[in-house]
């Protein structure tokens, strides 16, 4: 948020309890930002829902019940505070910045405990088939966020298009994901999964390698196998997300029903024998909770029609925000949402260009004879007065 200011953006949490916490920690933060959620009245949820687009407010906590059928062009930014309950859902909701075609960052902050939260919810779901669904759909999201792979490539992969992955925006194309070999890890879990007979999941397969004696593990004879222990040199999370990533890479492969253990691809197989190596992540985006981020951005449109040297970063945001104030005392007046004025895109356009003159100002994207003839004056205005102070 404070790369940010003032810039419109949503936060997403899992719960009303947790929407209402985060926006009280952040309005004790000094960002004025309203809870949005079912648990409040018709009236309420109607005009904070306004207020967001008109922006009179600038951050909204919500539920996942907010943002459908909102025409807000300008959100520049999402956070997702928990896992997201499916893949299709992260990128409706992701989906909801940057329409107007201009820079917007999107991030996911995730940890075990939000696994735990969601497979406690599917446990309760009566319906046999719609458990197996979710229990799929936790798996979805679970590959999205913890493998090294370009992240576009991957959501397009789910909605069955193809991409040739380094699109240079999100967290793993930047580097921010580093990645070693981690074949003869692999191997060691892999060779528990065999050694038990491919029956068994994560938590006991980790139970074997890390050495821990549950009553499971003994009573069935693993503590003697020559896995048990071989990987007391890493704690349980490191091996259980060591377990997902090579599900999430195709090397182990759950059975039907969410309790079915894992057994090994044709890919995992060629792995244990060592014909195959294994790159893994260490995500240097590890909150100090343990949490763990996940990362895509939108890149700004290039800067094609400037006619000067554009000014400094910092004297460029102080003129998009002067023209950002312009432009929300003329939207109050009309009682219009701001993006009716201008799109952010034609801000930004104006206070990398700063023109001073009608022909310059028309030059901006998003700028036509009939607006420049309305607000024209008051934006150029606002330029040149801005210009002079900087002198």
């Amino acid at each position: 948020m404070r790369r940010h200011p003032g810039e419109p953006g949503i936060v997403y949490r899992g719960t009303r309890k947790a929407v209402e916490r985060t926006a009280e920690f952040l309005s004790r933060a000094g960002v004025a930002a309203a809870a949005y959620h079912a648990g409040l009245d018709d009236a309420l949820r109607h005009d904070r829902q306004e207020a967001f687009r008109k922006d009179a407010i600038a951050v909204v906590i919500a539920t996942i019940a907010f943002g459908m059928g909102i025409d807000k062009p300008n959100v520049r930014w999402v956070i997702h505070a928990d896992l997201p309950r499916s893949v299709e859902g992260y990128y409706q909701e992701t989906g909801r910045a940057a329409r107007d075609g201009e820079d917007a960052e999107a991030l996911l902050l995730w940890g075990p405990g939000d696994i735990a939260g969601l497979r406690w919810h599917i446990e309760r779901t009566e319906d046999p088939g719609e458990r197996e669904r979710a229990e799929a759909r936790l798996r979805e999201i679970l590959q999205y966020a913890q493998t090294s792979v370009c992240r576009r490539r991957q959501l397009l992969a789910h909605f069955a298009e193809e991409h040739p992955g380094g699109c240079d925006r999100c967290d793993v194309c930047a580097g921010e994901v580093a990645r070693e070999d981690l074949t003869e890890e692999a191997r060691k879990l892999l060779s528990a999964a065999v050694r038990t007979g491919e029956r068994f999941g994560a938590h006991h397969l980790v139970d074997i390698v890390t050495g821990t004696r549950t009553e499971k593990v003994e009573e069935r004879g693993h503590d003697s196998l020559p896995t048990f222990g071989v990987g007391a040199d890493h704690d349980r999370g490191w091996w259980l997300d060591l377990a997902r990533s090579l599900e999430a890479d195709g090397c182990l492969v759950r059975g039907d029903g969410r309790t079915a253990g894992y057994s090994l691809s044709t890919r995992g197989r060629r792995l244990l024998q060592g014909k195959e190596t294994f790159l893994g992540t260490i995500r240097t985006g590890r909150t100090a909770s343990g949490r763990t981020t996940s990362s895509t951005r939108k890149l700004p449109f290039p800067d094609t029609d400037s006619d000067s040297l554009p000014l400094d970063g910092p004297a460029q945001e102080g003129l998009f925000q002067v023209l950002r104030q312009v432009r929300k005392q003329i939207a109050e007046a009309r009682s219009v949402p701001p993006y009716i004025i201008f799109g952010d895109k034609t801000l930004r356009a104006m206070a990398r260009n700063r023109p001073t003159d009608s022909a310059g100002l028309l030059r901006c994207p998003g700028v036509g004879d009939a607006k420049l003839a309305a607000y024209g004056p008051l934006f150029l205005t606002a330029i040149r007065e801005f210009l002079q102070r900087i002198e």
